[in-house]
This record gives C-alpha cells, structure tokens and sequence, in this order.
C-alpha cells in the first residue's frame, strides 16, 4: 500500500510518499522526491516498482525501486497528468491527462520513451 501527501505551498520540504505494510498498519519506507503534492500512484504487478506523479504545479512522473527506495527512471512532463496505471508488461505503463493519452516504456537504461497520443 502506498499513499502520497502535500506539503503547504512555498514549503522547502517535498511532498512524501509512504508505503506501508498492510498487516501491521506501519509505514515501512519514505520516499522524498515531488514538490507541492502527490497527483497519482500506481504499482506494478510484481510490486517492486511504483509510478508518482506529480500535481498540475509540478508534472512530473517518477518511476521508483521500492526495495531500495530509490528512483529507477523521471521525467518532466509538458502536461498535466490525471491519471497513470502500468500495463502487463513491467516496463509498460500509460498516463492520461485532459484530450491526450501517454504510452510509456521504461527502457533498461532507466530512460522513459514517452509519446503522447491527443484526442480528435
């Protein structure tokens, strides 16, 4: 389980993300990294990556290792994204914001290929 935060606006700390350990109800790791808030999170099927998102301020999507708990790939995006959600594949994963649609994949040099798609 992973929830993202918000700091107060012109705050100099970042937004966190927690992930927790469902049975015991204890956060088992931070994750510093968006400024502002959290827009989206989204899990990979095995659970070993997560996607955040950040909000309209800051968009920007941050692919992590949360063993580690460190980020395996980022990228600034010139939209602002709603939504993201990884595909089967463990390196596949889309994003959605206003009239556009993203397919993205993780590379394995840890590059995001990131074309967008826009709504007729």
């Amino acid at each position: 389980l992973a929830t993202g935060s918000g700091v107060p606006l012109g705050s100099k700390t970042s937004a966190p993300i927690f992930i927790w350990d469902y049975d015991s109800s204890m956060t088992v790791r931070r994750l510093d990294y968006h400024q502002e808030s959290i827009q989206s999170l989204a899990w990979s099927r095995d659970s070993t990556l997560l996607i955040s998102v950040g909000n309209c301020e800051h968009p920007r999507i941050v692919v992590w290792n949360v063993m580690k708990g460190s980020i395996v790939a980022a990228s600034d995006c010139n939209r602002v994204i709603h939504d993201v959600k990884f595909c089967r594949s463990l390196n596949e994963f889309v994003s959605v914001g206003h009239e556009f649609v993203t397919f993205c994949l993780l590379n394995e040099d840890s590059t995001l290929l990131m074309p967008q798609l826009t709504s007729p």
